[in-house]
C-alpha cells in the first residue's frame, strides 16, 4: 500500500465536515484529504486520525502553507481521501521546504515488501529476502513524528544508512529502533537509483557552466511552483529523470533541458563497500518518576488549552497507563498519543520539545 482511495469525488456542498474528521480520527488514518476547487487545491495531511499539516496549492502560485486545525471548506469543490504509508505522509509534509537528500526520494519506486511495523516482522529473515531476491532499492523507518532511517541497498546489498539526517559508510553498523514505534516500508527502484543516491553525499551546488563540464551531477528545475524534476546526469548525459510532486513521483522518458535551476556536481563511486547492519532495541525500561508524568501532563493542557485534562484522561484510558505507574516504554508511547491530539502543529512541535526535556 503506498495510496489507496477511501473516498472519492465526495462534494463540500454536502458532506458533513465534522462528522468526515470524526470517522478519520476514530480510524486513526493515516493518509491525507485532497479538495479540488476550481482555481486551488487544498492538502490536509493526517496521521493517525490527528489533522498534522495543511497546504495549498493555488494556480500558477506558489505551494503554501494553512492552518489545518482551523480548516472549512470554503465554495464548491470535490474531496477524495487517501490512505498512506507514513514515509508518504512525512514527504508531504516536508515537500515545500525539503533540502536534497535521500529522503527527497523516499516514497519513489514500486513497494516491494508490505508496509508492517517492525515489532511484526523477523527484521533478520526479511534482510535476508531482501538479499536473496537481489533488490535495488531501499528501505524506510519511520515513527509517526518524521523518518528515522533510509538503508540502500544494490543488487541485495546494503551499501549505504542515512541516520538522524547524515550519510553513513562505516563498514559495521549499530542502529538503534524501537519496534513498537517504527514502520517499515521496503521500495524497489531502478537499479541506477540506488549508486546515485551513495554518491549523493559528495554533491556540491556549482554554476551551470561547472556542471555542464561535470562527469556527474543532478538538475533541479521546478516546473509550474508545484512539482520539480531532478535529473541525474552521468557523462554529459541525462540517466534518470524523476518528477516530483505533492502526491508522488512520476518516471520520464524525456527529460528537461539544463537551461534553468539549481545545478549539483556530484562523483560517482562504481565500487559501493557493502556495509553490515546489526539493529538494536532500547534496553528494558525502567519506572518512571510520577512527577515525571504530572509535569508532561502539564506541558500538554499548555499546549491544546483547558480540555487538556479530559482528552489527558482519554488517552490514558485508551492506552491502559496509570499516572501512578508508568515504565519509560509507556511514556513514549503516551508522548507519541499525546501529540498526535494536538491540531495545531505549532503546539504540537512545542509540546514535543517539552517533552523530549523532561528527566526521567
Amino acid at each position: 500500500m503506498q495510496r489507496v482511495k477511501v473516498y472519492g469525488d465526495l462534494s463540500t456542498d454536502s458532506v458533513d465536515w465534522r462528522g468526515l474528521l470524526a470517522d478519520f480520527s476514530e480510524r486513526r488514518l493515516t493518509g491525507y484529504i485532497k479538495l479540488t476547487y476550481w482555481d486551488r487545491e487544498d492538502y490536509l495531511i493526517l496521521v493517525e486520525g490527528s489533522l498534522k499539516e495543511g497546504l495549498r496549492k493555488i494556480k500558477g502560485s506558489n505551494i503554501v502553507h494553512i492552518n489545518p486545525s482551523q480548516y472549512v471548506p470554503s465554495g464548491s469543490g470535490i474531496i477524495d481521501v487517501f490512505q498512506t504509508t507514513l514515509c508518504v505522509v512525512h514527504r508531504m509534509r516536508s515537500f515545500k521546504d525539503m533540502p536534497l537528500s535521500p529522503y527527497t526520494f523516499a516514497g519513489y519506486g514500486t513497494l516491494a515488501f508490505p508496509y508492517v511495523k517492525l515489532a511484526s516482522i523477523n527484521l533478520a529473515k526479511l534482510l535476508q529476502n531482501i538479499r536473496n531476491v537481489g533488490l535495488y532499492g531501499y528501505a524506510v523507518f519511520s515513527t509517526v513524528h518524521d523518518i528515522k532511517l533510509m538503508v540502500v541497498f544494490q543488487d541485495g546489498t546494503p551499501i549505504l544508512s542515512y541516520y538522524d539526517d547524515g550519510y553513513n559508510l562505516e563498514r559495521y553498523q549499530s542502529l538503534m529502533l524501537s519496534p513498537s514505534e517504527v514502520f517499515l516500508e521496503v521500495y524497489s527502484t531502478d537499479k541506477e537509483l540506488p549508486l546515485l543516491l551513495y554518491s549523493m553525499r559528495t554533491i556540491r551546488e556549482v554554476k551551470r557552466e561547472e556542471f555542464k563540464s561535470s562527469m556527474a551531477g543532478i538538475h533541479v528545475t521546478e516546473v509550474d511552483r508545484g512539482s520539480r524534476f531532478y535529473v541525474f546526469y552521468h557523462r554529459s548525459r541525462p540517466v534518470l529523470c524523476i518528477r516530483s510532486h505533492l502526491e508522488g513521483f512520476d518516471h520520464l522518458e524525456e527529460c528537461p533541458p539544463a537551461d534553468t535551476g539549481t545545478f549539483f556536481s556530484m562523483q560517482i563511486e562504481y565500487s559501493p563497500q557493502p556495509i553490515e547492519i546489526r539493529f538494536t532495541e532500547p534496553s528494558p525500561s525502567s519506572k518512571i518518576n510520577p512527577g515525571s508524568v504530572l509535569e508532561l501532563k502539564k506541558y500538554f493542557t499548555e499546549e491544546i488549552g483547558p480540555i487538556g485534562p479530559l482528552i489527558w484522561n482519554k488517552v490514558l484510558k485508551h492506552l491502559g497507563l496509570s499516572e501512578e505507574s508508568m515504565d519509560e516504554e509507556s511514556f513514549k508511547r503516551l508522548i507519541d498519543a499525546l501529540y498526535m491530539e494536538i491540531p495545531d502543529k505549532l503546539h504540537a512541535e512545542n509540546f514535543l520539545k517539552k517533552a523530549k526535556g523532561i528527566v526521567l
